[in-house]
């Protein structure tokens, strides 16, 4: 039984082989989502308007540790990054 090596389509993702770019891409849209979030929470949710200071500290510290990824991951492995 012949295995395919790559899905139909896969010419189109050859270029996140690369670490560094899976890894930027990866945290470029996590970071997306996550302001996003933030901002749809903050504006349209009035009933947690008196959480204001935790919601602002709770999502600026997923932001920071979000945005650390890629230097967590160049000090594990410098070489593949």
């Amino acid at each position: 039984m012949l295995v395919r090596p790559h899905l139909p389509g896969y010419r189109w993702f050859h270029v996140f082989r690369n670490a560094a770019i899976r890894t930027g891409v990866y945290v470029g849209v996590c970071l997306t989502l996550v302001f996003t979030a933030w901002l749809v929470i903050a504006n349209h949710a009035p009933f947690l308007e008196r959480f204001a200071l935790e919601r602002n500290v709770a999502a600026a510290s997923i932001l920071g540790f979000l945005a650390a990824v890629p230097v967590f991951r160049f000090l594990r492995l410098p070489g593949h990054l």
